[in-house]
């Protein structure tokens, strides 16, 4: 439905897209597009960075007010280590670029379950960068790091659950969820905030999603009636 709509577009009127406030993108295939480009499999990180830029830029321009990245859940953390090393590095990095750059339109904000498991260096950056952008209101990008619903719904000794989740208590439910690279599952992502969101898998990996790609999503969702159970 999601490429037949595409294709016979032109043999339609053309509709008005209805831009959701709050997106939530899982970036899969970045190892495969490293190696459809003959590189080593973890070279692709750096290109999905760039692509998360692209994104946030893109969410910008239409006015979305919310952006949620899964960028690494905790069973990430059982990954060869030489790709951990270079995955956290690469993050290191995006962390030294987003304090340094002047960002007067993103607040970020860092969601983690098992916030132990990054590196003290780390930490201590996201703690900056989130409280140098906290002040910014046109797009809060939120990123799901060292992340896992099962953690996050954890049962107590006592047997009760946790009453609060690791995801800001302001953040709304997203509106639209993509999942890149034709995988179509959760992943233990933050289920639980998930209920009526409109799910969306599309076959491109995310080192080379574009404008045209995530405007392509948005037809999809605008064509789509949403009736929150009712």
């Amino acid at each position: 439905m999601f490429v037949l709509r595409k294709m016979f577009s032109c043999l339609s009127e053309p509709e008005t897209l209805t831009y959701p406030k709050h997106i939530a993108i899982i970036p899969d295939g970045n190892r495969r597009y490293s190696k459809r480009l003959f590189q080593n499999s973890i070279s692709g990180y750096k290109d999905s960075s760039l692509a998360l830029e692209r994104l946030m830029k893109w969410c910008l321009t239409n006015t979305i007010s919310e952006l949620s990245v899964f960028a690494w859940s905790s069973e990430n953390w059982l990954r060869p280590e030489v790709e951990i090393s270079s995955v956290m590095q690469q993050f290191d990095n995006t962390l030294d670029k987003w304090s340094v750059d002047k960002q007067e339109d993103i607040a970020f904000y860092f969601v983690s379950t098992s916030p132990e498991k990054l590196k003290p260096s780390i930490r201590e950056k996201m703690l900056l960068c989130h409280t140098k952008t906290q002040q910014n209101s046109k797009l809060k990008v939120y990123i799901y790091i060292s992340y896992g619903f099962s953690e996050d719904i954890e049962a107590k000794q006592d047997g009760s659950f946790r009453s609060t989740s690791a995801v800001p208590e302001d953040a709304s439910d997203p509106d639209m969820l993509i999942r890149t690279s034709n995988e179509q599952r959760l992943s233990n992502f933050c289920m639980w905030h998930l209920r009526y969101t409109e799910l969306i898998f599309i076959k491109p990996l995310f080192p080379e999603c574009d404008e045209e790609v995530w405007n392509a999503c948005v037809e999809e969702y605008t064509s789509r009636q949403r009736h929150f159970g009712q």
